[in-house]
């Protein structure tokens, strides 16, 4: 009796063993532009290296949109994080995108922050 008790708990501990904990789903999330450290043009983009802040810092970057009205560009950035347990504390990336060249003028370039708060600058389109 005591043989196959200690036989199935063996088993079974032996099967569990193959079961993965990392089902987590990765996660897209909204980052803070903390900081426009440069802007560079060509002669198709306006290209611009962001310091973004992060909840924590397993966040890499993922994407941006972008929403124009007018002369004003709002461009929101997210970041990405493989949905593992992260220390918890606030990190940061820096990353470049580029934006289409608009028509020569003024337009004033506002980059989402997590609230509605936005980090901004106004450039003359030469």
């Amino acid at each position: 009796m005591k043989t196959t008790i200690l036989f199935s708990v063996s088993l079974l501990l032996l099967l569990s063993c193959g079961i993965s904990d990392s089902d987590n789903n990765p996660i897209i999330s909204k980052v803070a532009v903390h900081e426009i450290e440069s802007v560079t043009f060509t002669d198709d983009t306006v290209q611009f290296g962001l310091r973004c802040v992060t909840p924590n810092p397993c966040y890499d970057y993922h994407s941006f949109e972008t929403e124009i009205s007018g002369s004003t560009i709002l461009t929101t950035v997210f970041g990405e994080t493989d949905g593992e347990p992260c220390i918890d504390i606030l990190g940061e990336f820096t990353t470049e995108i580029e934006l289409a060249r608009p028509a020569p003028g003024e337009y004033e370039y506002k980059f989402q922050s997590w609230s509605e708060a936005t980090t901004d600058t106004t450039i003359q389109i030469p």
